[in-house]
């Protein structure tokens, strides 16, 4: 900390270069302690960028000291871009007096501290020493080592790239404010190595740095599978493509254009430039995810009789689709869309016989190549037999009595003996009665069993009866 008493003959002098107008005040004596501050260097650096809707003003006056020692009253804004815009590597703002006072919104802070000034910054997001040296430490320039930092008012010294960058970017909080031990060597990597006697010479180096080149890609998808991509890149001659971690081909800002077909799946195309600024290289990604469009496909089933099914597709797009497929059990029964000539029949009907059966609808069309399918699963069950009897004076008649009798082909059978001496078949719908009649010997016992048929066959009912 700095205590001065000088006098300000000729200052005006010896800073009209620089200063200009009535925002400087200069008292005849400055009796006030100042202390360097890495945040004053930072923000005049970039005073410009104060220039933005503010995250804060200085409520003036500030008492700052130059690095040569001559104590400064800033009493406005414009007095103090004057300052910034009027420094140089060997004249410069260096210190600044704490406690001073900012408005942030409406709140009054006091900044008693450069490490608070520090952090003032990193909330409005302006840039600082660390955010410029994080855009350009290893794309302009690497330190030549050993070197030495402030850290708790200790010097360290740093041997490697590695030991710095594990401290500096591993082990360091974001609102850690780095403090260099001048002189500091750099190695600039388009040129010889420089030598740098303080925070603000370390600015020039860093502000002359142009950076990574800006880059963008837009995507353009033209067919299902084929995209076209268009990169934006400023500050590079050249570029390469990258498709999936591939190098796929190089490009200008002129030839910047890159078409290519895809597989199903999620893909990132990227692309990479480097400069004499930015010899690590900066990169661009995006992602795609390239998908079949098929449509959603759905239909009702309706089971108009026993066995007798009807299918209706019925999802959005049904109408204008160009191919549908009906399937039983993996076996194409009916085909309609209007790439067959059918735009209005959406039905499909099928005659089951009792078992369990996948019925299936399936498109394709130009963006959906693979196909999709909408399935359901239909069960038609064995129906329970059974049968009423009458008495007769020659034997018996039998009368089948079940639901859906009419629907179902079944047989009857009658058996003496353990043979079969009568049998007869009633077909579904036919106009025939429901009787079996049979004519009977005395005293022997009949078995009297009713089926149905097909699938059914096994499921039949059998019962004895003795004509006496």
């Amino acid at each position: 900390m700095k205590h001065f008493r000088i006098l300000l003959i000729g200052l005006l002098a010896m800073l009209s270069s620089c200063i200009e107008g009535d925002d400087l005040d200069l008292p005849e004596q400055n009796e006030t302690e100042t202390t360097t501050s890495l945040a004053l260097v930072s923000l005049l650096n970039h005073i410009d960028a104060t220039a933005r809707p503010a995250c804060f003003t200085f409520i003036y006056p500030l008492h700052l000291t130059l690095s040569n020692d001559i104590a400064l009253e800033i009493t406005n804004q414009q007095g103090l871009k004057d300052l910034a815009n009027g420094q140089n590597a060997a004249i410069y703002a260096s210190e600044i007096a704490f406690p001073f006072l900012v408005s942030e919104g409406d709140v009054i802070n006091s900044i008693d501290s450069d490490q608070e000034f520090f952090e003032l910054l990193l909330r409005c997001e302006l840039p600082t020493i660390r955010s410029d040296l994080e855009r350009t430490h290893k794309q302009c320039f690497e330190f030549v080592y050993p070197f030495q930092m402030v850290v708790n008012e200790d010097s360290i010294s740093f041997g490697s790239q590695e030991q710095f960058i594990r401290f500096y970017y591993n082990d360091q909080p974001a609102n850690y404010l780095p403090e260099f031990v001048y002189p500091l060597e750099l190695n600039k990597f388009t040129s010889e190595t420089l030598t740098v006697n303080n925070q603000f010479a370390l600015n020039q180096v860093l502000n002359a740095c142009g950076g990574c080149p800006e880059l963008l890609i837009e995507a353009e998808q033209r067919t299902l599978f084929e995209y076209q991509f268009t990169a934006s890149v400023n500050g590079a001659e050249e570029f390469e493509w990258y498709v999936d971690d591939q190098l796929i081909a190089t490009g200008t800002p002129e030839r910047n254009r890159l078409t290519k077909q895809f597989e199903e799946g999620i893909h990132e195309i990227c692309i990479k430039a480097s400069s004499d600024d930015c010899v690590l290289g900066e990169v661009y990604c995006l992602e795609i995810q390239v998908e079949q469009s098929c449509p959603d496909l759905f239909f009702n089933a309706e089971e108009i009789s026993y066995g007798s099914y009807r299918f209706e597709a019925d999802f959005p797009g049904v109408e204008t689709l160009d191919m549908f497929d009906w399937y039983v059990d993996g076996t194409l029964k009916k085909s309609g869309g209007l790439a067959r000539g059918d735009s209005t029949d959406f039905f499909f009907d099928y005659e089951f016989e009792p078992g369990t059966y996948e019925v299936c609808l399936k498109s394709e069309t130009p963006d959906c190549p693979s196909g999709t399918l909408y399935c359901e699963e239909i069960v038609v069950e064995c129906l329970e037999m059974s049968f009423a009897w009458d008495l007769e004076t020659f034997g018996y008649t039998y009368t089948a009595d079940f639901e859906l009798r009419d629907q179902v082909t079944y047989i009857w059978s009658a058996y003496a003996r353990d043979s079969l001496v009568q049998t007869e078949v009633r077909i579904a719908g036919s106009d025939d009665d429901h009787d079996f009649l049979v004519e009977m010997e005395r005293d022997i016992p009949y078995t009297i069993c009713l089926k149905q048929e097909g699938a059914c066959a096994e499921e039949k009912l059998c019962e004895e009866y003795v004509f006496q």
